[in-house]
């Protein structure tokens, strides 16, 4: 895990307000070997601030800490939405509830090509570069599906 459970107890007293108007968590699991609640990143995260602005905030916090972090909370949220597991569909990744497996999504939109609104809408993004962003997604999620194939 790249954080560690805090010890003592949840305090009532008002949030500590952080460098950009943002409050400060400070009860919850901290990233190993700092006073760093994990749960500031998301909520950087969350308002719309990038990592290299989490990182400047906190310097204490690795990038490897902070990529860890994001990868779990990652694997968290999708295991709610699909799964693979042995014995199951041959172990492929699948919609949690069903037996369709995920790659049937991007398989479908391979078939039928993404909508010309986005291209009209965002003309700087190409084609290849929208289904090469697909086939990546595709990938990342078998990949992170199967890592807790049990």
């Amino acid at each position: 895990m790249p954080f560690t459970e805090a010890k003592g107890s949840v305090s009532a007293a008002p949030a500590k307000v952080g460098r950009y108007g943002i409050p400060v968590i400070e009860d919850g699991p901290k990233f190993e070997g700092t006073d760093v609640c994990v749960a500031n990143l998301f909520r950087y995260l969350d308002e719309g601030y990038n990592l290299p602005t989490f990182l400047l905030r906190f310097p204490d916090v690795s990038l490897e800490q902070t990529r860890e972090a994001i990868k779990h909370d990652l694997q968290q949220r999708l295991k709610k939405i699909v799964r693979s597991r042995a014995g199951y569909v041959s172990g492929t990744p699948c919609f949690v509830g069903t037996r369709i497996p995920a790659k049937t999504l991007f398989d479908h939109l391979d078939r039928h090509n993404l909508p010309d609104e986005l291209f009209e809408d965002f003309p700087g993004i190409s084609r290849d570069q929208a289904n090469e962003t697909l086939a990546l997604a595709r990938e990342m999620i078998e990949w992170l599906a199967y890592e807790d194939f049990a």
